[in-house]
């Protein structure tokens, strides 16, 4: 059930508006930067590319962004666990597939934030609960393959979240409130304000229900801030950090004679920091990032339902890393494109109990990977563009990788594209998988090779695309 509350009434306070005068519609050619780093038309981009942009998710009014890109891309699934929320651990729902690749807990799905990788560091998974509406400019899914460019987890596909930048002078400000059945509420307040080289971004959010069963309540306290500075001309740099804090309660299986499940309360962070060039035959961007969590799961008393006040699982994790890439036009129709990615991520994992009892530690450790990749992209006669490029990849428990992919694009007409793409992707096992309940050192990494051949025919002046 996705989020859509029944029997909603909508309260919408806009603090301040700018009445715009009426404008003839201009037909502008939507471009994607996820596929290949640099703005790029997406009929040149030989992977499928789906945007959600912030007109869509600005309309939906959802608190989470799952359930409107579920219903927005075409092969991307995800689970849901009620009226609101994820939550984790077992019975947990936000398991995403992309093409069937994925599933729960999702580790063949790579979801990114302005292009740097989220992951619990012991699961190897992202969490959905995390990554809210009030923080999204727009959306960008690749279905397919995406490990060239992003490495590991991307073997099914990546989501890559692209936060709000704030590029327009003044000072708005907004309010929202919904409430309905289930005494389920929604609240949201965001400031953005511009002046001169300076900009920023901060909204606040409060989501919570009682579920519409017993002990499926979720309440959840987030908050985004943004702020950003013309340094020069062609540079800009951008600061963010995103809280998010949740508890979600788990009754267990519905057709079960007793309760189980469990209660979860959860802390999840993200901060970052991005210096960007944009000039015109060349541009790029250094990004360094830092994620963590801090969790917190109590199991139920199968007879009573109470939480047992003996032993709880408790984890921290971390992932953190740099990204450094620079897009380079060197003739009209060519364009070269390296990149350089640093990921460390891990944490510990362990059972508390009660009575001075000593933890039961199910895992304490970390490991890096080092990635380089290079790609190009030629356009031949005006209407056809061949793309292609390779990643070497080094992990320091599971080695190197190399990851190649290669392309092929061709207008027939404005409105016919033709696509051809073949790509490997991979996904190395995560420390829950390695060390965690279950001791599996010696799993390898998995990889598949993608073969997709698709054609995009523009219909009803470019609002409706069968593909």
């Amino acid at each position: 059930m996705t989020t859509r509350i029944a029997s909603c009434l909508l309260l919408l306070l806009p603090l301040a508006a700018s009445a715009r005068p009426a404008a003839d519609s201009v037909y502008i050619e939507e471009v994607a930067i996820t596929g290949t780093l640099a703005e790029t038309s997406l009929r040149t981009v030989p992977m499928n590319v789906t945007v959600v942009n912030r007109r869509t998710i600005e309309s939906r009014m959802e608190p989470s962004l799952m359930p409107i890109i579920t219903e927005e891309v075409a092969g991307l699934f995800t689970t849901s666990r009620g009226v609101m929320g994820y939550g984790v651990s077992a019975g947990a729902a936000g398991g995403m597939t992309i093409r069937g690749i994925g599933s729960a807990p999702t580790t063949g799905v790579l979801l990114l934030i302005d292009g740097h990788p989220q992951l619990m560091g012991m699961m190897g998974h992202p969490l959905p609960d995390a990554y809210q509406g009030l923080m999204a400019e727009r959306v960008e899914v690749v279905q397919g393959p995406a490990s060239a460019l992003y490495g590991a987890n991307a073997m099914g596909g990546v989501i890559n979240i692209i936060t709000k930048k704030n590029l327009t002078n003044g000072v708005r400000t907004h309010a929202s409130l919904m409430y309905g059945s289930y005494n389920t509420a929604s609240a949201e307040m965001s400031n953005a304000v511009r002046k001169g080289k300076f900009s920023s971004y901060v909204a606040l959010g409060y989501n919570r229900t009682d579920g519409h069963r017993r002990l499926l309540g979720f309440e959840q306290y987030s908050g985004y801030a943004k702020l950003g500075y013309e340094v020069a001309q062609r540079w800009r740099t951008f600061a963010d950090v995103n809280l998010t804090g949740f508890k979600a309660s788990n009754p267990g299986v519905a057709a079960a004679t007793s309760i189980a499940g469990n209660e979860a309360d959860i802390l999840r962070g993200v901060a970052s920091a991005t210096l960007e060039n944009t000039y015109r035959h060349t541009s790029g961007a250094l990004k360094v990032f830092y994620n963590f969590g801090k969790h917190h799961v109590t199991d139920r008393d199968p007879a009573t339902g109470a939480l047992n006040a003996m032993t709880h699982f408790e984890s921290t994790d971390y992932a953190w890393g740099a990204n450094l890439y620079q897009s380079y036009k060197l003739t009209t129709n060519t364009e070269l494109t390296a990149k350089a990615d640093y990921l460390r991520y891990g944490g510990r994992a362990w059972n508390a109990f009660a009575g001075g009892n000593p933890d039961r530690v199910h895992a304490d450790t970390a490991v890096g990977e080092l990635a380089g990749y290079l790609g190009f992209r030629q356009t031949l006669a005006e209407r056809l563009a061949v793309s292609g490029g390779v990643r070497l990849s080094y992990n320091g428990m599971f080695g190197a990788e190399w990851v190649p992919q290669g392309g092929i694009t061709y207008s027939a007409t404005d409105n016919a594209t033709l696509k051809a793409i073949v790509g490997k992707g991979f996904r190395n096992p995560t420390m829950r998988e390695l060390f965690m309940f279950a001791y599996n050192p010696d799993l390898l990494p998995e990889r598949i090779m993608s073969y997709e051949l698709a054609y995009a025919q523009d219909l009803l002046s470019k609002d409706l695309q069968l593909t």
